[in-house]
């Protein structure tokens, strides 16, 4: 829990600096990433040798994002929320190399969910491990095409809340309908964003005289899913947290969708 902890907080920290960088030439993407690898103190000193942009830049730039939002392209520019979840992934994956490389197995295996026995927080830990690089390839490939879409959409606060709370009722999903076994990967969460993408995504891609709609391919995910999920194979995957956290993104629209308009009566 402690080196989660200390991953969370370096994150944080890292997006703190890079904003530093908005408005000056070095940017803010440029500066996230340098200051993840190279650390945050790093990047302070970047800050201080970069220049401020100019007020036509900062005006041109901004033109140039209003551009990109308005069109009915699809839009994977990676949001603020999605950046720092791939982040604490991708350096909870290095942990875990590391503490496996290194014989500190029983850490591991304290923030790993455990359907038989259970700590309140590893239904929040367990969303950041992956077992191997395809599982953590796929489930972060997934995260940076549908989740900035979804983030503003429903903008950073909600965003992040159902994103935790998409990965533990898929969790107690995975725990009811088929006891027994770890359970590891943002797959759960996940699931719930392609689904909530499938939903209110309108870009379009064409395909010689049509044009068809991106969020095909998640519903596609998804049925697939649904199919390997009702052959009940032992194959130690988390169908069910998959199909979970599908169900409950779609709940969680029915119910804010619902609300939106009471309010506005």
């Amino acid at each position: 829990m402690i080196v989660f902890l200390m991953i969370v907080f370096y994150v944080l920290a890292t997006n703190s600096v890079a904003k530093l960088g908005e408005d000056r030439l070095c940017g803010f993407k440029r500066l996230f990433w340098t200051s993840l690898v190279l650390t945050p103190l790093i990047g302070l000193f970047l800050v201080s040798r970069s220049r401020k942009l100019t007020i036509q830049e900062l005006q041109t730039n901004a033109i140039i994002k209003t551009n990109l939002e308005s069109t009915n392209r699809l839009n994977t520019n990676m949001t603020e929320i999605v950046r720092i979840l791939l982040a604490i992934n991708l350096l909870m994956f290095a942990s875990e190399l590391f503490l496996i490389s290194y014989g500190f197995l029983p850490y591991l295996q304290s923030i790993v969910l455990n359907s038989g026995l259970s700590q309140s927080y590893q239904f929040i830990t367990y969303q950041f491990l992956h077992a191997g690089l395809p599982h953590l390839f796929n489930n972060m490939f997934a995260l940076i095409m549908c989740g900035p879409v979804v983030e503003r959409y429903y903008g950073k606060l909600k965003f992040i809340l159902v994103y935790v709370s998409l990965g533990v009722l898929g969790a107690l999903t995975q725990i009811y309908c088929n006891e027994g076994g770890r359970i590891v990967g943002a797959s759960a969460s996940v699931f719930g964003i392609l689904a909530l993408f499938a939903i209110v995504d309108r870009s379009v891609i064409k395909i010689g005289r049509k044009n068809i709609r991106i969020s095909l391919f998640a519903i596609w995910i998804i049925l697939i899913e649904i199919i390997e999920t009702l052959k009940f194979q032992n194959d130690k995957i988390g169908h069910f947290a998959h199909i979970g956290g599908a169900v409950f993104a779609i709940l969680f629209f029915i119910i804010h969708n619902y609300a939106s308009k009471t309010d506005r009566r």
